[in-house]
């Protein structure tokens, strides 16, 4: 592939972007089974939290804004979305900051993986929780580090960035999918 797109909001999602070597060179999404959109899925394999999907050790459980919001409630935080936890690590929060370093923690094992399987030269993280990158990215960028030697030995031209278009990312993609239908 020549980039992978996941959506860090309420479930993390993911497609791959591939380009078609021909006299075109055309860039295509990579969708899979039509009946199953790409997702990242059961990537912290050993994490005992069962997802919605029936398995145990989803990123969802563990790194989305449904994720944060659970653990928000499980640290007395009361009931709060994942921008009310962002809103307080800004103010310097110590279970809020937490929360996102946990979150981080997460989303660096599930990328590690994925790093390690594709070797993309780009990774794009978008979705609502994205809004917060700098309070979840240095944890995520530091055990990606530590698990993934594809990475490290290819940091220099291996990207990792937060989508420009954050939360709407999805929605553009989305809206754009008749545009590219492939057969």
């Amino acid at each position: 592939p020549q980039s992978l797109r996941a959506c860090f909001g309420p479930a993390p999602g993911s497609g791959l972007l591939t380009r078609r070597v021909d006299s075109t060179l055309v860039s295509r999404v990579s969708r899979g089974s039509p009946a199953v959109p790409p997702c990242p899925g059961a990537l912290l394999e050993g994490l005992g939290r069962v997802c919605g999907c029936g398995n145990s050790g989803c990123v969802e459980k563990y790194a989305s804004a449904t994720a944060v919001a659970a653990m928000a409630r499980n640290l007395n935080l009361g009931d709060l979305s994942a921008l009310d936890v962002q809103r307080l690590a800004e103010q310097g929060n110590p279970r809020a900051l937490a929360i996102w370093r946990s979150a981080g923690e997460h989303l660096g094992t599930a990328l590690a993986t994925l790093i390690s399987v594709f070797n993309a030269p780009l990774y794009i993280l978008g979705g609502g929780a994205s809004a917060a990158w700098d309070y979840f990215a240095p944890a995520m960028f530091a055990e990606i580090e530590k698990r993934s030697l594809t990475y490290r030995l290819t940091r220099e031209t291996t990207k990792i960035v937060r989508a420009a278009l954050g939360s709407d990312a999805g929605l553009y993609g989305a809206a754009s999918l008749p545009l590219h239908h492939q057969r």
